[in-house]
């Protein structure tokens, strides 16, 4: 899938790897830092990713014997109250956190031995 002009210009360049669409492979795309390729040449490899599947056989396949689609299961009420519950404590630490924060925020504290450890940094008496 590679136009005339380009096959001629990289004929005779060691370097250069020339690849068709049906031969190409992943580890050819990975072996080599640049990858030079068509517009239509892409449609076609596109193409070819896309219907793969199913020129192998691996189209959709049912388990139940009588090649039925089976039903989706019903979910299970509470079947993510743990994660919920946790992710729950978790947003109310958070929030205890920030809490505690700005509350300690308000205090400082005292070096002396007598008296409160922590006494607040603005005292509303003092004026």
């Amino acid at each position: 899938d590679i136009n005339d002009n380009a096959r001629w210009a990289c004929a005779h360049i060691p370097a250069v790897r020339r690849e068709n669409v049906e031969g190409i492979s992943v580890y050819n795309l990975l072996k080599y830092h640049q990858v030079v390729i068509t517009e239509v040449a892409l449609a076609k490899l596109i193409k070819e990713i896309q219907t793969y599947p199913t020129k192998r056989g691996w189209g959709q396949r049912y388990a139940t014997p009588d090649k039925k689609p089976v039903k989706p299961p019903e979910k299970v009420e509470g079947w993510n109250k743990a994660w919920i519950e946790k992710k729950q404590r978790l947003i109310n630490s958070e929030f205890r956190a920030k809490e505690f924060f700005h509350e300690q925020q308000k205090w400082k504290w005292s070096n002396e031995l007598k008296g409160p450890l922590k006494i607040p940094k603005h005292d509303p008496l003092t004026g």
